[in-house]
């Protein structure tokens, strides 16, 4: 539990502060901050115990040491959950756009994000298309994703004059960078683009330089049905 709120504390804390610096309502709030990492500190302090928990763990005085020591990881949990709760909420209230929200869920005992993109397209017949961008950070990354019965390789498995524009994925996206790897699973947008938007360059190869995700969440740039 301590261990987890040390790593949610300092992402909620990076979270409040980015909101902070790009103008959101103050939510880094430095003296809860503080009694977060007071709280996390104070449970990690090896020498705080009862004298006689290895002869009387039993006794009432351990069971006393013990329910105030465990209270300290208790509340730099919640502490650093309520902060890092108020991070991405601020973050995602910078995010303005017409008719579109955004809501971010970060787990607590998994390493997962959702995102929850939802918006409201007005009719129109001009040619356009919508994506959500998610740049993740990977240098000369290798792409794989699911088709229907397979796992492509999209660096090497794709066959002269294939589309590379965008690609049909099944669940899952998989960015494998050289220090991280990232899961990446759409189940509302079948297509996506690696790298770069589709822009009508009907590509011959992609070079796979970051690790860019576009989910291609809907176009009529098409001149027929």
């Amino acid at each position: 539990m301590d261990r987890n709120a040390h790593e949610t504390l300092a992402n909620g804390a990076k979270f409040c502060a980015l909101a902070d610096r790009f103008g959101a309502a103050a939510p880094y709030r430095a003296e809860e901050v503080n009694a977060a990492c007071r709280n996390c500190l104070l449970y990690d302090e090896h020498t705080w115990g009862a004298y006689c928990s290895i002869d009387q763990p039993d006794s009432d005085f351990t069971k006393a040491q013990w329910k105030i020591k465990a209270q300290f990881a208790e509340d730099a949990a919640k502490q650093a959950a309520a902060i890092l709760d108020r991070g991405t909420r601020a973050l995602a209230s910078l995010v303005r756009a017409d008719g579109l929200s955004l809501v971010v869920h970060v787990w607590e005992d998994a390493k997962r994000i959702d995102f929850h993109n939802t918006f409201h397209k007005e009719k129109t017949y001009k040619k356009e298309a919508v994506y959500f961008t998610f740049p993740f950070a990977a240098q000369r990354p290798t792409f794989r994703y699911e088709e229907s019965a397979a796992i492509i390789n999209a660096n090497k498995d794709m066959l002269p004059g294939a589309c590379l524009d965008w690609f049909t994925v099944q669940h899952f996206v998989e960015i494998e960078g050289r220090d991280a790897t990232i899961a990446w699973a759409t189940p509302d947008a079948p297509m996506a683009c690696f790298q770069d938007i589709n822009r009508g360059k009907w590509l011959k190869e992609v070079l796979f330089n970051n690790g860019h995700i576009y989910a291609y969440v809907m176009n009529n740039y098409w001149f027929t049905n």
